[in-house]
């Protein structure tokens, strides 16, 4: 996977010098979430996730990252669930505030709470 972001990383500096340092990320940006999405939680999906959305926060919109750590949150495993509630959190904060917080904060804890009734 690091070979993988090393590559579009080049491509998108190559674009970016053609272009007078203006580069449509949409491409990377779409090549980050299929890999996202096709990834299996046992092979660090969390770290996936926390780069699609540092990508997306440097070149997207709050409402995308948001997005992206919600997704993470749900599809990682449970030892990397916590460190990445941390991060939603942090952003959620940044971005929109307590309410935002204090949503996330609940979401974490009806899902924990589901998760160990089942």
């Amino acid at each position: 996977r690091e070979l993988f972001h090393q590559a579009i990383d080049s491509v998108a500096a190559r674009l970016a010098e053609e272009r007078g340092g203006k580069t449509r990320t949409g491409k990377k940006a779409e090549k980050e979430k299929a890999a996202a999405d096709g990834a299996d939680a046992s092979a660090g999906l969390a770290d996936l996730y926390v780069q699609y959305a540092g990508f997306e926060e440097s070149h997207g919109l709050a409402k995308n990252v948001m997005s992206i750590f919600d997704a993470a949150v749900r599809a990682a495993d449970a030892k990397d669930r916590a460190a990445l509630y941390n991060k939603y959190l942090k952003k959620a904060s940044e971005f929109y505030g307590v309410a935002k917080v204090r949503a996330v904060y609940q979401q974490c804890i009806e899902e924990e709470a589901g998760e160990g009734a089942g």
